[in-house]
Formats: C-alpha cells, sequence, structure tokens
C-alpha cells in the first residue's frame, strides 16, 4: 500500500505540473497581435490536443473546443483573401478530428464494459427512431402474433408503437427491473450540432424474453455537438447505467445526421486506475 501510494503521489505531480504548463500555454502565451494568426491556431490546436489525451479523465475541453472554433469562425468571416480562408477552414476540420479522436477513444474505452449502437437519422421524414440499449440476445417482442428475436428485426419503428405482449402476474414479478431504451428524433442540425428529442423507455421481459411491458419515461431535448465527450456529457438512466451520444457525421444540405449511442455501466471508474487497484486488492486476498 506504501508502495502504491507513494508511486501514486509521483505520477500526481508530474501530470499536475504538465497539466498547468499545457493550460498555461494555450491560455497565456499569445500576445493580442498573435490571436487570430495562422501559427497561433496551429500551436492551440496542438496544445489542445495535448490536454485532450492526456487529461480526457479530468479535462471537460467542450468550452475549449468550442472557443477555438468560434475564433476560427470570426478569422473566416473578417478575412477578404481566399487562400488565408481556404487556411482557416482547413484548420477548422483539423479541430474537428481532433475532438473526433478523443470522443472516438472515449467511446471504444466505454464499450469495453457497456455497447455501441450505430444509428442515422433524417430531419426530412421527421420520423422517430428505437434504440434498444441493452444486449437483446435471447429477447423477444411479439409481431403478427408471432415472436421475433430483436436480432432480426430491421424495420426499426418508434418505442411508443411497439405492442408488448400481454404480461401475467408472475412475469411482472420476475423481472422488477426493465431494460432501457430510447425514442430518439432528429429535429434540428447546426453548423457543429444537432439537436435532438429523447424520450426513454423501460421495456419488462417475461422469463421467455418476451417483450410484456414498457414503461415511458420524460421526454428530454438534446443539442449533440462535435465537440460532447462521452466521459462527461452523458445522461443517467432509470437504472443508474449511462448513455451518451456522439455525432459522427452531419449533411447540412441533406438534414440528416449519423451518431453513435454508447452505453455503459453506473459504477463506471476511469480505466487508468482500475486494473492497478482491482490487481493490488487481488493480491492482498491471496
Amino acid at each position: 500500500m506504501q508502495i502504491m501510494t507513494e508511486r501514486e503521489k509521483s505520477d500526481t505531480s508530474i501530470r499536475e505540473r504538465m497539466f498547468d504548463t499545457l493550460l498555461t500555454k494555450y491560455l497565456g502565451a499569445f500576445t493580442d497581435d498573435e490571436l487570430d494568426s495562422e501559427i497561433s491556431f496551429r500551436k492551440r490546436i496542438m496544445f489542445l490536443d495535448l490536454l485532450s489525451l492526456n487529461f480526457q479523465e479530468y479535462l471537460n475541453a467542450k468550452p475549449l473546443f468550442e472557443d477555438l472554433n468560434g475564433r476560427l469562425d470570426r478569422a473566416i468571416r473578417n478575412t477578404t483573401h481566399s487562400t488565408e480562408k481556404e487556411t482557416f477552414l482547413a484548420l477548422q476540420n483539423e479541430v474537428k478530428k481532433v475532438a473526433a479522436r478523443v470522443a472516438s477513444k472515449q467511446t471504444a474505452a466505454l464499450s469495453s464494459i457497456g455497447l455501441t449502437r450505430e444509428l442515422s437519422l433524417d430531419t426530412q421524414d421527421m420520423s422517430l427512431r428505437c434504440v434498444r440499449l441493452y444486449d437483446v440476445t435471447g429477447r423477444k417482442e411479439i409481431q403478427d402474433g408471432k415472436a421475433v428475436s430483436l436480432i432480426d428485426i430491421t424495420d426499426h419503428v418508434p418505442c411508443s408503437e411497439i405492442k408488448p405482449a400481454e404480461a401475467g402476474l408472475t412475469d411482472v414479478a420476475q423481472q422488477a427491473q426493465g431494460s432501457p431504451s430510447i425514442d430518439i428524433e432528429l429535429i434540428e442540425l447546426g453548423d457543429t450540432s444537432a439537436t435532438v428529442e429523447i424520450t426513454p423507455y423501460e421495456e419488462f421481459f417475461n422469463q421467455d424474453g418476451v417483450l410484456t411491458s414498457m414503461k415511458q419515461g420524460r421526454r428530454m431535448v438534446f443539442e449533440v455537438s462535435f465537440f460532447d465527450l462521452p466521459y462527461m456529457d452523458n445522461t443517467e438512466l432509470f437504472d443508474g447505467s449511462r448513455f451518451s451520444l456522439v455525432l459522427k457525421e452531419m449533411a447540412l444540405g441533406e438534414g440528416a445526421a449519423k451518431f453513435s449511442a454508447v452505453i455503459f455501466k453506473e459504477g463506471f471508474m476511469t480505466l487508468r486506475d482500475r486494473p492497478l487497484f482491482e490487481e493490488m486488492l487481488r493480491t492482498l486476498q491471496k
């Protein structure tokens, strides 16, 4: 325990100095004349990348991403040179790539203790989409009088239109807590974000894995940004688990967007320390 404690103190001290240096460089190293220059933007992107990758478990970098993207927006509007405008547009895409890289790593880490669903939404038909945020293996629902595996269902309809089978008293008693699903609808697209409406549902299954009843939760409206990071930007569900929406792609002209929905357990900790701590406990038990 003493060795582990000293090791943690040393590591924390190093990270503290590194964080202080990076944040000072990011916020205060540029003069007023340099703030909107190409070299200033490139340095800020580099520092933001370093901050996000090394301190993603402790720092919500979304405001920094939004501030840098806003500065680039103003620089694009204020310049009259086509070459300079193309450079700033390229830098703006680079900011989005940095955020997407961090979000992708966090999604992959969270998927190891949960699961991920990929989905595409469209504002043109304003259709709802039911997304099951649980492992559907062995689960079924009744369609045309027959029990159909959720894995085989390709016609995605809203959760509100799903018709559960009639549940008996024994079925209700066997499952005190349901499985989470959400109705999701794409409302509006912005330059870097999408507005969606979420309606959570609690689905109950009998001992044969057949859907027998559903309980609707309170509707919520979210703005999902390219700069949202799953570690920080997530929502708690009725069972204590959490889910996060990651904006992957957006086509403004077509009114379409692609998302990843990642759900993970209530007891999520930063993965950096957990394996070491669990290994120490196993050793002490032996």
